[in-house]
């Protein structure tokens, strides 16, 4: 009822965590609310866990449950927003309007990030990229072939000690 009150379609409710990963899958919803406690064989959190790996789904927890091992374990889901019952309506609202918007700037920055490897890897120059360390995090094809060195050999090297100028 809530829900309908702030102007957001209800695609549906399950009861259990089973049902919800099949829900999801079968009905791409923008955004799931899940409560921890969930009656089946798996809690609300092992579905989230599901959903998070196989599907790019935003999820926010809805549950009375606040205690730390619950809320450590709901953290490895990576949750878009967490909130203890009872429910306000200004509290779900917000939840609801930060996951989503947050959810589209991950989902631009994982194509962003995506465009950029695979122009690095298509560079016809040797490409060594490195962090603010000088720690090697990506070599393409090319570098590869030019220093001798494979890029799973070199991830978290210092630059220094694959790229020697002479």
């Amino acid at each position: 009822l809530i829900l309908k009150n702030l102007g957001y379609e209800v695609a549906g409710i399950v009861n259990t965590g089973e049902e919800s990963v099949e829900f999801v899958k079968q009905n791409r919803p923008d955004l799931v609310l899940m409560d921890i406690m969930l009656s089946g064989e798996i809690d609300g959190i092992a579905a989230a866990e599901v959903i998070h790996k196989t599907l790019d789904v935003p999820i926010i927890y809805l549950t009375a449950h606040s205690d730390e091992k619950s809320l450590e374990r709901a953290n490895l889901t990576g949750p878009y927003g967490y909130i203890v019952k009872p429910i306000k309506e200004h509290h779900l609202r917000t939840n609801i309007e930060v996951a989503l918007y947050k959810h589209s700037i991950d989902r631009k920055l994982r194509e962003y990030q995506h465009w950029v490897f695979t122009t690095l890897k298509s560079i016809a120059d040797g490409v060594i990229a490195t962090n603010t360390e000088c720690k090697i995090t990506f070599m393409n094809y090319v570098a590869e072939r030019l220093s001798g060195w494979q890029q799973q050999e070199t991830l978290g090297k210092s630059l220094d000690s694959v790229f020697i100028v002479r």
